[in-house]
């Protein structure tokens, strides 16, 4: 079923490269994107029927669906052949890291959103065109793979990157709690144990089955590899009563002490190290794969401890001391953790400065937006581009893997100190680096400009709308120094990124709006018609595109496009008052004031829409002569922007 899994992702990536547009990633971090902006997306979707599926019929997603499962059962089964049984760390401590993952992830955003009191009106995104926009790179991938696969599994045991870093399995192990669907025993159980040897979760069945008549532990995934295994059938997968509040069926002896807790403090110290360390090193370690460094890292730590403190220290199938005495394996051991701590303090030591140069440069953003319209600054913002400057140099200069973001803070910090070479080569350096990045050539572009050098403004501009054509800045600052002397040029440019990206729709937007200005009207309105078949709930398409219809004498046509809109968005005001402006300009008043009372009667508490509503009134009722009623709305709708006005300043 597992390997199914790997086959239905690759079908997914298929479809996308085929059709240009396919089903959101079905990976429960991207519900991250509700917790942080309230986008409703395939990956939530996904996590929440994880979550009320699992209350129904137990934790069986990890052991049925899950590609990290299955990429830690193939390392395991390759270590078992080589000889290696993974045994599992048994850390209290860690086991409390996923749980913090997830309120990391998805509590802290939705905290923080309230604290600032941000706006959670949600919008939805079920389809992707950027399929690869939220993956990391190849070679990230792999080391991700190594680390949350083999070594997890060889260093913490047989689903160790579950155990201490999974932060979905942490949701799916509380909600696991109070499922009625367990693995069960029948009295035909002779307690031979092959179900707790069989099982990769590690999980004792046996002791289990015996103590409660099914498995309790929210570890167990509803494989039934232990259930295959039995040889009297005694074990089934049946719905009873949940294992919250499940009592033993006999006295049960007390579990053995863990690991002492100053080893648990030890671990604790080492991964939380481990995490501040690898965390988004080089821009290039993703949140849940440090987990997975960290992880391994607390573990060497413990065995390096152990051994200087203990006479016996195995790890796996290798001794690393005995009788006091630390072997040949104990020796390459302690050569091999010597480097990788020296390489994790070189790692803290780029992370710190790395850090130091982002939280300085937040403060200079204002600076950094404003620079080619203004481009000075305060003496005190001197002092903080001068720390910039000092702490990117030590990120560029130390590093072992170049880094993308340092190259531009350390060019921008430059700028703000009078260096335009310097801004020049770093940025030069960055684009080589990130040419999919447009930001990068804008800004060389603005640089550029700014100098009075417009053919070289105009060849960055132009690369930064290749490298993105969906980054309508570039076009935006094209059009201005091309337009109108040089149209066929902008307009080539404009079809060459339509070449890329068909699928760009602010870019057939775009090249409507050129053939409106060279009087192409039947051109614009098929560019229109393009981009709105692109992506029919564009209200601002579908809208002006409506008044272009008006325009050019057909009404019904507009009308007809904006009833869609309003089917396809039966919450938003603005299709309606659209559509009621078009019963004006087709002298169908009594439609146009049905239509606003729709948009009215959707109750919509935002401002804009409230003015809006009101001023769009106050010309139906103008054109059907009611000039008290026109006042009347016309009266609201400045009471109505005066307390908006009043809020924001409050």
């Amino acid at each position: 079923m597992l390997i199914l899994v790997h086959v239905a992702i690759a079908l997914h990536v298929v479809h996308w490269s085929k059709a240009g547009r396919t089903l959101s990633p079905l990976e429960p971090s991207e519900a991250m994107e509700f917790s942080k902006e309230s986008v409703v997306n395939a990956g939530l979707v996904l996590f929440v029927l994880m979550g009320v599926s699992t209350v129904i019929f137990g934790r069986f997603f990890c052991g049925w669906a899950c590609h990290l499962v299955a990429l830690q059962d193939l390392s395991r089964s390759i270590l078992v052949k080589l000889g290696i049984r993974p045994r599992p760390l048994k850390s209290r401590l860690l086991a409390l890291v996923p749980f913090i993952a997830f309120v990391y992830m998805f509590l802290w955003p939705i905290a923080y959103r309230l604290w600032i009191k941000d706006d959670f009106a949600a919008s939805t995104e079920l389809y992707k065109d950027d399929f690869w926009a939220t993956f990391p790179p190849l070679p990230v991938a792999i080391a991700t793979l190594v680390f949350c696969g083999f070594a997890s599994v060889y260093f913490l045991g047989s689903k160790g990157f579950c155990t201490y870093a999974c932060p979905y399995g942490a949701v799916l192990m509380v909600a696991d709690k109070v499922s009625p669907t367990r693995i069960r025993v029948t009295d035909a159980c002779e307690g031979c144990g092959h179900c707790t040897i069989a099982c990769t979760s590690n999980v004792a069945v046996a002791q289990e089955v015996l103590d409660y008549g099914m498995v309790v532990d929210t570890g167990c995934m509803k494989c039934l590899d232990c259930v295959s295994v039995c040889p009297k059938d005694a074990l089934y997968l049946g719905v009873g009563k949940p294992a919250l509040g499940a009592n033993p069926r006999r006295e049960i002896k007390k579990p053995k002490r863990g690991m002492p807790w100053g080893e648990e403090i030890l671990l604790g110290v080492a991964f939380i190290l481990g995490v501040l360390a690898f965390r988004n090193i080089y821009a290039a370690v993703p949140f849940l794969f440090s987990l997975g460094i960290a992880g391994v890292a607390a573990f060497l730590v413990l065995r390096a401890w152990h051994l200087v403190k203990k006479d016996t220290v195995k790890v796996q199938n290798f001794t690393l001391k005995e009788a006091g005495k630390v072997t040949s394996a104990g020796k390459a051991f302690s050569l091999l953790f010597a480097g990788f701590l020296a390489l994790w303090a070189h790692s803290g030591y780029i992370r710190y400065n790395a850090w130091q140069s982002d939280r300085t440069f937040d403060q200079l953003i204002d600076a950094r937006m404003n620079w080619f319209i203004k481009p000075e600054l305060a003496p005190e913002q001197e002092e903080l581009a001068r720390t910039v400057r000092q702490r990117s140099k030590r990120v560029l200069d130390a590093g072992l893997l170049p880094d993308t973001q340092h190259e531009i803070l350390y060019a921008w910090s430059g700028l703000f100190l009078g260096d335009d070479d310097s801004f020049v080569e770093h940025m030069t350096r960055a684009r080589e680096l990130a040419p999919r990045n447009p930001i990068i050539s804008l800004e060389l572009g603005h640089h550029r400009r700014q100098n009075g050098d417009i053919e070289a403004a105009v060849a960055h501009y132009e690369r930064a709308a290749l490298a993105e054509p969906r980054f309508i800045d570039s076009y935006e600052m094209l059009g201005q120094l091309l337009m109108p002397e040089r149209h066929e040029e902008f307009r080539a440019i404009i079809e060459r990124g339509l070449e890329k990206d068909p699928r760009a729709t602010d870019l057939h937007w775009a090249h409507a709006t050129l053939l409106a200005a060279r009087n192409d009207l039947q051109g614009s309105v098929a560019a229109m018609e393009t981009a709105l078949e692109i992506d029919p709930e564009n209200l601002r398409f579908r809208i002006q595109l409506a008044i272009v219809f008006a325009g050019a004498g057909r009404g019904q046509d507009a009308v007809a496009l904006l009833e869609e809109g309003i089917a396809l968005s039966p919450d938003r005001a603005e299709p309606l008052r659209a559509l009621a402006g078009i019963h004006l300009r087709l002298r169908n008043p009594q439609e146009a004031e049905r239509a606003c009372q729709r948009a009215f009667d959707l109750g919509s508490q935002d401002p804009s829409d409230v003015v809006n509503n009101h001023r769009t009134m106050a010309r139906i009722r103008a054109e059907l002569g009611d000039d008290e009623g026109a006042q009347s709305h016309l009266q609201r709708a400045q009471e109505a922007a005066g307390a908006a006005a009043a809020a924001e300043g409050s």
